[in-house]
Parts: structure tokens; C-alpha cells; sequence
């Protein structure tokens, strides 16, 4: 029996507007990143969800928060596994210097280890980890999981067998993932922020 799960990256932050790298440091959400946020759970509010993941980085945290309680739902599970990538270094910085970096080294986002950061194949492990855990423990039901770019774009590249695939994802922007037991079944790309 088949398992699907929304994997939904938080709302916006400042940083995100500003283009500051924030990997695995608190930020809060922005007066937009709340308004995507209500609009993720009025796209979901005629969905049987059985279960809300989040990862417990605050900008994730608080979109899951905002949507939960628009839904009626508790308890909200986090789960280190959905964490932003750790940038290392470069947290907190401009995104110029990371891709100053990457140049520099001739390396890709992929390929490259931040200096005290965490190697793209970490993400890949722990999200595949997570969603084998969803496979096996929600069959024939539906689970939400707020999330960051990184393990979202990690999840289709287990997918599509395929490191390089490159996705861009905009704040509140996701996936819908079709799981078995031990396997991602198919994956659908959806976007919430036309009208904002």
C-alpha cells in the first residue's frame, strides 16, 4: 500500500530575501513567509493528513506551526533528519561567498564540503532514511513534512537516481512524493505562490 508525502519547504525569511546562506542557524519567518504559510494550509485543508513532520530549525518550526493549527492538528513531530544542510563557514554570510568559493575550488554545491559543514551525501542518507521511515510506518495514508530546499532537492536526486538534476524551489514550494515500503514510487512538483 502506497504512502504520499508533502514535502514542503518553509516560508520566507529575511535572509532568504536578502540572500544570506542560513544552513542549520535560527531565522524567523517573514510577514510574507506567514502569508505562505496560511496559504499552504488552505491548499491542504481537504486533505486527510495523518501526520505533520517538521524539521525543528525555527523558520520550518513555525511554518509547520502556522499550518497545523490552521488544520486542527497536533502534536507537530520534528525530526533532525529534515534539517537544512549545514554550510559551515559560510552560515550567516552572503551567498556570493559560498559561490565564490565554488568557483574558486571548481567545484559544485554537491561536490563541495563547507569548511565545518556537512557533505551533500549526509542530506541524501538522512532524507533517505526519513522517507523510508515514512514508507514503512504511514502506508495507505498521507504525512506533511516541512522541510528546507536541501532535502527536497535531495529526495528527487534519490528519485531520479541522478546528483546533478538541479531543482529551484521557491519558499513554500514542494513536492508530492508516491512511496512504497523501500522505494519513491513517483514525484510531482507543486508550487503555492502564484498569487503573492
Amino acid at each position: 500500500m502506497k504512502s504520499e508525502v508533502f514535502l514542503i519547504r518553509h516560508g520566507e525569511t529575511e535572509e532568504n530575501r536578502s540572500r544570506i546562506i542560513q544552513g542549520q542557524i535560527s531565522s524567523r519567518l517573514s510577514e510574507k513567509g506567514r502569508k505562505q504559510a496560511d496559504m499552504i494550509a488552505q491548499h491542504l485543508s481537504g486533505i486527510p493528513i495523518a501526520a505533520i513532520y517538521s524539521s525543528d530549525l525555527l523558520r520550518a518550526a513555525d511554518t509547520a506551526r502556522i499550518i497545523a493549527e490552521a488544520l486542527s492538528m497536533s502534536p507537530i513531530r520534528y525530526d533532525l533528519r529534515l534539517r537544512e544542510r549545514a554550510f559551515g563557514i559560510y552560515e550567516g554570510k552572503p551567498l556570493f561567498t559560498l559561490l565564490r568559493a565554488l568557483a574558486k575550488a571548481g567545484n559544485n554545491l554537491k561536490t563541495f564540503v563547507p569548511e565545518n559543514g556537512e557533505p551533500y551525501q549526509a542530506v541524501l542518507n538522512r532524507t533517505g532514511d526519513f522517507l523510508y521511515d515514512m514508507g514503512k510506518h504511514y502506508a495507505g495514508v498521507t504525512v506533511l513534512a516541512i522541510t528546507h530546499h536541501t532535502v527536497i532537492e535531495a529526495a528527487i536526486d534519490i528519485y531520479r537516481k541522478d546528483l546533478f538534476s538541479g531543482t529551484r524551489l521557491d519558499n513554500c514550494d514542494g513536492i508530492v512524493l508516491q512511496l512504497s515500503r523501500n522505494a519513491i514510487l513517483d514525484v510531482k512538483e507543486i508550487t503555492h505562490n502564484e498569487s503573492l
